[in-house]
């Protein structure tokens, strides 16, 4: 019984620290569709691909850094799959600050970012890629305050630096849901029960260590 009530205690207190607690990177699928063209008539429409982030969390935010990339096949942005790189705040310039700290603005001056992407609060900054293809794309995905349509909390923005053309030219941008891939949850998952049969190996009466 004391074993039971001893692993219980450390998994409760693995739970309950867990909001504070770092991570070294997490990955998410990429789904959605602009609100105003889910056709893609005008250029805009599908959205597809994956988000991988290399970084530290704290709480619900997450703070990316280098290592950061994107994957995206995006109706209108990408002439199919395209993929790029985080655009780090060291490249921009400060411009003012929000709840979550620094405000950047991009070199060309067009988005306002801070490598933070909020999980659970809606922050009208977040992240900037910088798509592989001929012209440097710009990509912003942040956690929107319109939740951006049914289903999608999160928006994704683009800028063409040469052609100075945005993407979509909706005031919604693309609604897009960000998925935890599996991968990264079954490591959470298997990293909390590998600690918990240890310390219940450690609880074990009688057990003699031999060195």
């Amino acid at each position: 019984m004391k074993k039971i009530w001893l692993v219980g205690l450390v998994l409760a207190t693995i739970l309950a620290i867990a909001p504070v607690a770092m991570a070294s990177s997490i990955s998410f699928g990429i789904i959605g569709i602009n609100n105003g063209d889910p056709n893609g008539t005008n250029g805009t429409g599908l959205v597809s691909g994956s988000m991988y982030l290399s970084g530290t969390q704290i709480g619900s935010e997450f703070y990316a850094g280098l290592g950061s990339t994107i994957s995206l096949d995006a109706v209108g942005i990408t002439t199919g799959t395209e993929t790029g790189t985080l655009l780090l705040t060291s490249a921009g310039t400060p411009v003012g600050s929000s709840p979550w700290g620094t405000v950047y603005a991009d070199p060309y001056n067009f988005f306002g970012y801070d490598d933070i992407l909020d999980l659970s609060n809606p922050d009208p900054n977040g992240l900037i890629f910088v798509l592989n293809d001929a012209h440097n794309t710009e990509v912003e995905i942040y956690y929107d305050y319109n939740n951006s349509g049914p289903g999608y909390s999160y928006a994704l923005y683009s800028y063409d630096p040469i052609t100075t053309n945005s993407e979509p030219n909706s005031n919604d941008g693309y609604g897009i849901d960000l998925t935890p891939e599996p991968s990264s949850l079954i490591l959470l998952g298997t990293g909390l029960l590998c600690m918990a049969g240890f310390l219940f190996w450690k609880a074990k009466p009688g057990m003699i260590r031999v060195r």
